[in-house]
């Protein structure tokens, strides 16, 4: 099931990326792990085979939560958009994101979010928060130098700190020239009802999916 559901979703990418996934995948050439192009993509292809796997399971989820790319496959997940919309999303988002590749850097930081707000009002101002990932890690975001040296300094502290392996800066000021050109791309999204409770981190509540539209899916990036 969970091969078979992943295949489909590569399927559903392949009109926008114009080559088979699952083949870059399997390839011994690890170079799109840095292209953005591929990267989004794969992570939501990954996504909706955990899907399947839970479904396979007899799992019924009592709520959905996405965060960041992981907010279309939730929408999928929780019955607000077909594969082939989520799809479309991801690919349109992943597409014009990769113009900015090399602009910026993210990395995790052992910190609770508040905390985290403490040790950047004595930073660099252009180092934001990207999103709190639980009750003790937070995303950071911003000029690949500034976040080199505040990892440098949570080391020094004794602070758990890790770089993400992604080539731009999401969720930050670089992101604001694309918005009309994403709103534009995006277009109509096509969105129904949740059948289960969907939670975003973008908007940090429970979400009709009914209001999952394209306004929302370029801001959430």
């Amino acid at each position: 099931a969970v091969d078979a559901r992943s295949d489909v979703a590569a399927k559903a990418l392949r009109p926008y990326l114009g080559r088979p996934l699952l083949d870059t995948l399997l390839a011994d050439d690890p170079a799109w792990l840095d292209d953005t192009e591929l990267v989004q993509p794969a992570i939501f292809m990954v996504q909706v085979g955990l899907v399947a796997l839970v479904e396979a399971m007899g799992i019924e989820p009592a709520a959905v939560l996405g965060q960041s790319t992981g907010e279309v496959a939730a929408a999928y997940a929780a019955g607000c958009l077909t594969l082939e919309e989520a799809a479309r999303i991801v690919c349109i988002r992943s597409r014009i994101l990769h113009r900015i590749s090399g602009q910026g850097a993210m990395a995790v930081i052992d910190l609770a979010e508040q905390a985290t707000e403490r040790l950047l009002s004595s930073w660099d101002a252009d180092l934001a928060i990207a999103g709190a990932l639980g009750p003790q890690t937070t995303a950071l975001t911003g000029p690949a130098a500034a976040v080199h040296r505040l990892l440098g300094e949570a080391r020094r502290r004794g602070v758990g700190c890790r770089l993400i392996r992604i080539a731009y800066a999401s969720h930050s000021r670089p992101i604001e020239p694309l918005l009309a050109e994403l709103r534009s791309a995006l277009g109509r999204v096509e969105s129904q009802p949740a059948i289960r409770p969907l939670f975003l981190a973008s908007c940090g509540a429970q979400l009709d999916g009914e209001l999952l539209d394209g306004e929302y899916f370029a801001q959430s990036e």
